[in-house]
């Protein structure tokens, strides 16, 4: 949906697994509540006259999609406010072990880590262990001697590389991919350009096993000159992980250390993680799928007797393991390196999560910061309003202006890109936001996108590296549908309460001055 879209081995954090796993699209309305508190059932729409149709729709079509075999199974969950409009999920996890597609089924990440990690080093700067202003160079030594390369066509420092101009290097322009990084290619791509041949060795080291830990990785990439002047510029990047490696050295703790004590175990997100059991891998880990021309590129040969499946993506075959547990995000195969920004080497690394877990923590960002009372609060909510809501790249400390893609206007925050246009709304617009609409997505097609004035959420998940075309189609897209209910409902329908006693209602009325203020 998003148009962007070593040391020795340490003990990793994985998804704990339930004894019992609960799929949300086939749990009852009281199990689904408990799992995402405050929010009602799509039955209680229904019940209340909530117009669904283009839900239902979305629903009949991706059925018919996957009964034609266009995709293996995705699973997907849209939110309004504290009513969920639809959950549920279609087709096959694992299509060669007949293991049915769900809301817990656990998930390769990829580019989708990136806002949890940004999320990490948010909380410490509201502790005041950092400013976003920061230099990387303050708490990151390596990058004191940060140099931009003399000319595009080089790949490694020279004499004649230029100083960093008056703009430097921060914190900031880590989140918002311009700080004059770049990325390595990966998942079987050739190097686009100098930029990304630039890093194409960081690629061999992480599956070598030269890189080991986000501190060398850190090293290796300020080692290369920087492609151009921080803020001179948007180029996607290794920002994260190096962001990801400063909130190592600043909480003291590895990142996924930090991540799970920080944001994952105070709301509840059990199947998140850097790498999964052995045993739950079996039971609830989805496969992954390319075309058979990807999969060489990414360095894997068919196992014999593999099957194959056609679609309109082209003939998908099972890629990263023929077994779950053969996955390079299982047990001891796990990345050693904990990738701020989702994936190291061709084909390992970042978070592997679930629609479930993914629904709870953006419900956690959507209520300022607070899943529920009975939840910790992770961040405040002018830090998440913050976060989310303008256009970081238009300011002097990030690029000073609005950036285009291929002639496109576009906005990055410190999540991800944000709609900057105002459009018709009358109108299907199938791969742009609407304006404050902010999303990001993974390789395998794991996407999310909120409109935080609207407090709608929407998840989509499948694990194929080919893309999914179908929500190009107006019945096929979610999105649209959830937007279509959303302005045909306009405000939800308030709950009856009962009445407040005086005590009550004074308590609240200064509640709300205080948020005023």
């Amino acid at each position: 949906r998003s148009s962007r879209a070593g040391g020795p081995a340490r003990p990793r954090s994985a998804p704990r697994g339930r004894s019992c796993a609960m799929d949300l699209g086939r749990c009852s309305a009281a199990e689904l509540e408990a799992w995402l508190p405050g929010l009602r059932h799509p039955s209680r729409a229904r019940e209340a006259g909530w117009d669904l149709a283009p839900l239902q729709r979305y629903e009949e079509a991706t059925s018919r999609a996957r009964a034609l075999r266009h995709m293996p199974g995705c699973s997907s969950i849209a939110i309004l406010d504290d009513q969920v409009l639809q959950v549920g999920s279609f087709g096959s996890a694992d299509l060669e072990h007949g293991l049915p597609m769900a809301t817990d089924s656990i998930m390769r990440l990829y580019c989708l880590t990136k806002p949890m990690v940004a999320t990490g080093l948010m909380i410490l700067v509201e502790r005041g262990l950092c400013k976003l202003d920061d230099e990387v160079s303050k708490h990151l030594p390596e990058f004191k001697s940060a140099r931009v390369c003399a000319k595009k066509t080089n790949l490694v420092c020279s004499p004649d590389d230029k100083p960093l101009a008056v703009r430097s290097l921060t914190l900031r322009r880590l989140l918002t991919h311009s700080s004059g990084l770049g990325y390595a290619p990966s998942l079987g791509m050739d190097p686009s350009g100098p930029d990304e041949e630039a890093y194409a060795g960081i690629t061999k080291q992480c599956d070598s096993g030269a890189i080991r830990s986000l501190e060398q990785l850190s090293k290796a990439v300020a080692a290369l000159p920087l492609r151009f002047h921080p803020g001179e510029r948007y180029m996607y990047s290794f920002g994260l992980d190096i962001a990801g490696r400063v909130i190592e050295v600043l909480s003291g703790k590895s990142l996924d250390r930090f991540l799970r004590m920080e944001l994952f175990d105070p709301i509840g997100m059990k199947d998140t993680g850097y790498c999964v059991p052995p045993q739950v891998a079996r039971k609830r880990m989805a496969a992954l799928y390319a075309t058979k021309d990807n999969m060489k590129a990414i360095g894997e040969k068919p196992a014999p007797g593999a099957g194959t499946h056609k679609s309109p993506l082209g003939t998908l075959v099972r890629i990263d393991g023929q077994r779950p547990e053969h996955s390079a995000w299982v047990g001891k195969r796990s990345c050693p390196v904990f990738s701020g920004g989702g994936i190291m080497g061709q084909n390992r690394g970042g978070l592997v999560s679930t629609v479930a877990d993914q629904a709870r923590f953006y419900l956690m960002l959507l209520r300022g910061g607070c899943l529920s009372p009975k939840h910790r609060q992770i961040l405040l909510p002018k830090t998440v309003e913050l976060m989310w809501g303008s256009d970081w790249l238009c300011r002097p400390s990030a690029v000073g202006r609005k950036c285009r893609d291929k002639g496109t206007l576009f906005g990055w925050h410190a999540l991800g890109e944000i709609g900057i246009v105002k459009r018709p709304m009358r109108k299907h617009y199938p791969d742009t936001f609407e304006f404050g609409e902010w999303g990001m997505a993974g390789a395998a097609c794991t996407h999310v996108t909120v409109v935080p004035h609207r407090k709608l959420l929407c998840l989509w998940f499948t694990q194929t590296l080919e893309g999914w075309p179908g929500w190009k189609a107006p019945e096929q897209n979610l999105w649209s549908a959830a937007r279509e209910v959303a302005l045909k409902k306009g405000v939800p329908p308030t709950r009856k309460r009962p009445a407040s006693s005086g005590a009550t209602a004074s308590a609240a009325l200064a509640a709300k001055r205080r948020r005023a203020t």
